[in-house]
């Protein structure tokens, strides 16, 4: 590129390349070349700061808000960055008219790309920041005063348009997971609302998650539906709740039993089993993958098992602490995430959770639920988890497993950016559609 002139002339010479209306308004679509092909691109270009940006969705591919932030820029060309994991995706390229086209990296891989503005189009979605009181938690009144902090993805049009409350997976998570914000960004291009918020704790919400039980957490969810219900143009009699892992299993059963006014529930790999029997399907699926025979699997769950029964009711360990040490040194022993000994008891905040079974929650449910997950998944079991639903829904679920997803519903043994498991974002809008949380012209 050519030496770099003021940021200011930049930005009025960049604007003036693309025809002086395509910067700050309206709609970019083109392509990507991905998985060598060409794949649906749609976004749009604004000046912050006197910084270029862009926010990009592969709504095909399941890469949605890509936040892509100016590197250089001068007469001729752009370069936009996001860096996403380790690794950077990088689109460089030229403005000519209302024109962005170029070639695209991202670790190894790479490709063309080219998007044209059509700055009469209006963008398909808002943003909208909101705050919300934290739920009470029992053991620390003050919390009432503290407060999360979400973002509101509001379909653009008359409404009044269904919602989702997005629930969250375990751990840190926030408004900057790509997985977690990946089916409401898609969804928000489809006509339905959504709601994401960071967790206690994480970015800018009060609080901490790691002293909070489920019970809190799918507190946190209904005040996060009120939240929701109060937007003009959201219907609030069309929220449902929705999530990935933790958020299916526990979280949003739960705060169904808490809020009668959910609608529906979407569950993406939901195990329908307690925190420590699913834990020991984590562990049977990292010896298998790991080449041990069913005598080494048997031997490790049989440890867990007993390791779980002392956590819970206490007694004399010496004997189970003499055996984890005779094998302490066999080389199957961290593949399956166990500890030398001593024992360790669990600390209050996570024995309050570690018990929890969602199955009392799934059964109470007299709502519609899309429940779905992944052939490849090594964290929740399924081929259990939809079966026990089923017995415990019956009509009220529709299940789906998508050959080849992992845990997070995306393909297995590909380069990355990997694809999110075909089918699956067509199959959320159709099902909300088909049961009237669709939007509606």
């Amino acid at each position: 590129m050519r030496a770099l002139r003021s940021r200011v002339a930049l930005t009025a010479a960049v604007v003036c390349a693309a025809g002086g209306t395509a910067w700050g308004q309206g709609v970019w679509r083109g392509t990507i070349e991905l998985g060598g092909r060409p794949t649906a691109l749609i976004g749009w270009m604004d000046v912050e700061d006197e910084r270029l940006t862009a926010t990009l969705h592969l709504p095909d591919f399941g890469l949605m808000n890509l936040r892509c932030f100016e590197r250089d820029v001068d007469a001729d060309g752009v370069r936009l960055v996001r860096t996403i994991g380790r690794q950077t995706l990088e689109l460089d390229g030229t403005l000519t008219d209302a024109r962005y086209a170029g070639r695209w990296t991202w670790g190894a891989g790479g490709g063309a790309f080219e998007l044209v503005a059509f700055p009469d189009e209006e963008r398909p979605y808002r943003e909208l920041s909101v705050r919300f009181p934290l739920a009470t938690q029992a053991r620390d009144a003050a919390s009432t005063a503290l407060e999360l902090a979400g973002t509101v993805l509001l379909p653009t049009g008359t409404g009044p348009f269904p919602g989702v409350v997005w629930a969250h997976g375990s751990g840190g998570i926030g408004r900057g997971s790509e997985t977690y914000v990946r089916e409401p960004y898609r969804l928000a291009l489809a006509g339905v609302a959504s709601i994401v918020y960071d967790k206690r704790g994480v970015g800018a919400s009060a609080g901490d998650y790691r002293t909070a039980s489920f019970d809190d957490l799918a507190r946190d969810a209904v005040a996060a539906r009120a939240a929701l219900a109060n937007i003009d143009g959201v219907d609030p009699a069309r929220i449902g709740i929705g999530g990935i892992s933790q958020a299916a299993s526990w979280i949003a059963p739960m705060a169904c039993s808490f809020d009668p006014d959910f609608a529906f529930v979407l569950a993406l790999s939901a195990t329908t089993d307690t925190p420590p029997v699913q834990h020991r399907y984590v562990v049977r699926r990292r010896l298998e993958r790991a080449g041990f025979g069913p005598d080494v699997v048997e031997r490790a769950l049989a440890l867990h098992a007993r390791i779980d029964t002392w956590q819970r009711d206490g007694g004399d360990a010496s004997e189970l602490e003499a055996e984890l040490r005779s094998a302490a040194d066999e080389r199957w022993f961290a593949v399956a995430l166990l500890d030398a000994p001593p024992l360790q008891p669990l600390v209050d905040t996570v024995r309050a959770w570690m018990w929890v079974d969602p199955e009392p929650y799934f059964r109470e449910l007299e709502l519609p639920v899309f429940a779905c997950w992944g052939t490849r998944d090594d964290i929740t079991d399924p081929v259990r988890g939809p079966r026990v639903l089923e017995e415990l829904l019956g009509e009220r679920v529709t299940l789906r497993t998508y050959p080849n997803a992992d845990h997070e519903l995306r393909l297995v043994d590909l380069p990355p950016p990997a694809p999110v498991a075909p089918g699956l974002h067509g199959d959320l809008v159709a099902w909300l559609a088909e049961h009237g949380f669709g939007p509606r012209d």
